[in-house]
């Protein structure tokens, strides 16, 4: 499965189904999201806005029933993925809030602009909301939350 593109390249090539709704939705609407919105049946849209951090004050998380996918609406994000497996859990998984909390070796980095998007399945855990260059800076994002 694809991970990893943009919004302005429109090939389904490589995503599952749910993926490719997200993208599609956001392809095709002009304005911005402002809250939460349910797309279809176990895909949900949540904006954020947020500032960026530095990575030592981030840690990874990882959930079990539901998979996200990060698609940047402004500013710059860089995101880390590591297999949860590799990891090391600091807090245990919450069933309530499907997260736990993980360190540990990162094994790949990307850095998301506008119209950027990744997809972080389960066994990926991602640290996520990290400043490019450790200069904070606002950005806008919608976490698309994708039932297993």
């Amino acid at each position: 499965m694809r991970k990893y593109g943009t919004l302005n390249d429109s090939s389904s090539e490589g995503l599952t189904e749910k993926v490719n709704i997200v993208l599609e939705f956001l392809r095709n609407t002009p304005e911005e999201l402002t809250e939460s919105l349910e797309v279809a049946p176990g895909i949900v849209l949540n904006p954020i806005s947020l500032v960026t951090k530095v990575e030592q004050e981030c840690l990874f998380e990882a959930h079990e029933r539901l998979y996200d996918v990060h698609i940047i609406v402004s500013g710059e994000e860089r995101i880390l993925v590591s297999h949860r497996e590799s990891l090391k859990i600091v807090t245990p998984y919450n069933p309530t809030n499907d997260i736990m909390f993980l360190e540990g070796d990162t094994e790949n980095e990307y850095i998301l602009k506008a119209d950027d998007w990744l997809v972080c399945l389960p066994e990926d855990a991602h640290k996520v909301g990290m400043a490019p260059n450790d200069e904070c800076v606002p950005i806008k994002k919608i976490v698309a939350k994708i039932t297993v």
